[in-house]
């Protein structure tokens, strides 16, 4: 159940052990540079995964559908996460993305052990769905990731454990929805860089609910909450630049 990469191989090739159940441990050495698309994916008894130092680039599906995986650590040579890489790995509780300075779509939906996340001082987006329902999610260094400009949409939804959440100085937009279904959430750090807020993003957490302001802005002046009867609504001189998405709902 254990294979070792041999050295002669430079590329594993796209869904080359997809499927295979035997498989519990490989080892990737410092010889592959790259790791193709769905190399690993299903591969459902697959406990651990060593990869070296010199491996670029890990393809999208890479080990989707994991669901035995529990310890992996990418190299710093790797600095793109792409889209499906950990869906469904369900009994992976740490990951380390370091490393990492791209983090794409659905990257580690529905990693429901997953507890811990540790994140790169560079990372410079997270794209839809990246965290949905990681449903254990309690620690993840956000707040340390000042060259992060975008939060996709949904990437949260539905990490049920998150309390507190810094969004960190420097971030821009805020996708849709981005915190749905975060029951637990009671505490929101917003930057003033913050200039667009989508649809709902904030909407369905306790800490929203909560605020029982008459006009609540945010960030570089936006709009994200307003109870005022429509007859007695004022907007001038209050600093808003931008309407954030579902603010008058």
């Amino acid at each position: 159940g254990v294979y070792v990469i041999p050295d002669t191989v430079t590329m594993i090739g796209e869904s080359a052990f997809a499927g295979d159940e035997t498989l519990k441990e490989v080892v990737i050495g410092p010889h592959v540079k790259a790791i193709g698309s769905g190399a690993f994916r299903g591969c459902t008894s697959l406990k651990k995964v060593t990869i070296a130092e010199g491996v670029e680039s890990v393809g999208s599906y890479a080990f989707y559908g994991c669901s035995a995986l529990e310890d992996i650590a990418f190299p710093s040579t790797v600095e793109r996460l792409e889209s499906y890489t950990f869906y469904g790995c369900e009994n992976l509780e740490a990951l380390s993305l370091e490393h990492i300075k791209y983090i794409e779509d659905y990257a580690m939906w529905y990693c429901v052990s997953l507890e811990k996340v540790i994140l790169s001082a560079e990372l410079s987006a997270i794209d839809s769905w990246a965290f949905a329902q990681c449903q254990k999610l309690e620690e993840i260094n956000i707040g340390d990731c000042t060259h992060l400009t975008a939060i996709g949409d949904y990437a949260f939804a539905d990490c049920a454990m998150l309390t507190d959440f810094v969004i960190p100085n420097g971030t821009q937009a805020i996708g849709k929805l981005v915190f749905y279904g975060c029951s637990r959430l009671t505490d929101i750090t917003i930057p003033d860089s913050l200039s667009v807020v989508d649809f709902g993003a904030f909407t369905y957490t306790p800490w929203y609910q909560e605020r029982e302001d008459d006009y609540l802005i945010v960030g570089n002046g936006v709009l994200i909450k307003c109870t005022v009867h429509p007859m007695y609504l004022d907007l001038a001189d209050k600093g808003i630049r931008y309407i954030g998405g579902a603010a008058f709902r």
